[in-house]
This record gives structure tokens, C-alpha cells and sequence, in this order.
């Protein structure tokens, strides 16, 4: 098995599949009353599927694929990380060690380059110690592919005679479950912010 499809497996083992519905409040921006009246219609409509919605004791389990279901169903002006039109994620992990505010550079590097597009990042450790990024964007793959391997080549790679050896690990995805990603990148980062 290569190194990538390892890690995916492990990311997958990772992802916050169901959430409870108290859980719902925060990602939707509706209060608790309303998200158990939105369960009436939502649990007749998928009662033959359990898969996507189940009890639990008391608890409902509710798959990440039908959060859409407890939006507001009027469009609201304001939105939240967890309504935002998120795309793509971007990791990137050195093989040195950086500080948070080199990486936060790095980030802003990026951004000049992609100003009208929308960030959300999170600077972790590693076991290793070293300091390493997680980035989702609403910019396009194929171009946000271009300027982050660009960027880092610049700023995280060295020259061997001809070759360029890069001294990161970089993994640029589209994002299928933005709300585990979300909750993924707010669990404990060192630094974090919105660009």
C-alpha cells in the first residue's frame, strides 16, 4: 500500500460520520426548537433509511450527508464556516520544523496570490513536533494546485544541481464532508484563523 492511500484510510477512519442533533445548532445557525421541528420532517422522510438516520438511546444520529436537510430554508445574507461554499483542502507537512508565524506567511503568500477566494486554516504539531498546515479554500482546484505548490516550492525546497528537492509533504482534495472537516481543523490547533 503507498504512503497516500495509508493516510487516506486513516483520514477516513477519522471523520465524524453522524452527529446528534444538538450537535445541528452551531452548523445550521438555528435555534434547538426549531432544528426538533425540522426532526418531524426529516425523520418521516428517511424512516426506511437507517443508515442516515438513526436513534441512539434518547439521541438521534444523523448522517453528515443530510445536514443540508436542517438548513434554513430561506437563504440568510450572513453565513458561518460550517454554511460557507467550501472546496477543496490543502495539507501541507515540512520535513523541518517551522514556526507558526513562517507558516502563517506561507498562508498569506498564497492568499495575495488567490485574493478573491476565501480561507480557513489551522496550524498543528505533529508527534514528530513539527508544525504542519491544513487549509480550505472556495478556490479552484486546478489553479489552487499551481499557486500552493508554487509557493511552497519557493519557500520550503532547495536546489541539487538541476532538481529541486522538495522538503514537504503536500496533499491538495476535494472536500466531501465539509462539516467533519470543519470540526477537524477547530479541535486543537495551535494557530487558526480566517483569511
Amino acid at each position: 500500500m503507498k504512503n497516500e492511500e495509508i493516510i487516506n484510510e486513516l483520514n477516513k477512519s477519522k471523520v465524524k460520520i453522524y452527529f446528534r442533533l444538538n450537535q445541528l445548532s452551531e452548523i445550521t445557525g438555528l435555534k434547538p426548537r426549531a432544528l426538533k421541528y425540522r426532526m418531524i420532517e426529516v425523520k418521516s422522510k428517511y424512516a426506511n433509511i437507517p443508515t442516515l438516520l438513526k436513534r441512539n438511546g434518547r439521541s438521534w444520529q444523523i448522517h453528515y450527508s443530510i445536514i443540508d436537510e436542517f438548513l434554513p430554508k430561506k437563504k440568510r445574507k450572513e453565513t458561518n464556516i460550517y454554511t460557507y461554499n467550501w472546496k477543496n483542502i490543502v495539507t501541507w507537512n515540512p520535513e523541518k520544523n517551522y514556526d507558526i508565524i513562517y507558516h502563517e506567511e506561507l498562508i498569506n503568500q498564497i492568499k495575495q496570490q488567490l485574493p478573491d477566494n476565501h480561507f480557513l486554516y489551522a496550524i498543528e504539531e505533529d508527534s514528530r513536533m513539527i508544525k504542519h498546515v491544513h487549509l480550505i479554500t472556495d478556490s479552484d482546484k486546478d489553479e489552487l494546485s499551481l499557486v500552493v505548490d508554487r509557493t511552497l516550492k519557493l519557500f520550503l525546497s532547495h536546489q541539487i544541481g538541476k532538481k529541486t528537492h522538495k522538503e514537504y509533504y503536500l496533499e491538495i482534495n476535494k472536500i466531501y464532508n465539509k462539516y467533519s472537516v470543519i470540526a477537524y481543523l477547530r479541535k486543537s490547533p495551535l494557530a487558526s484563523g480566517i483569511l
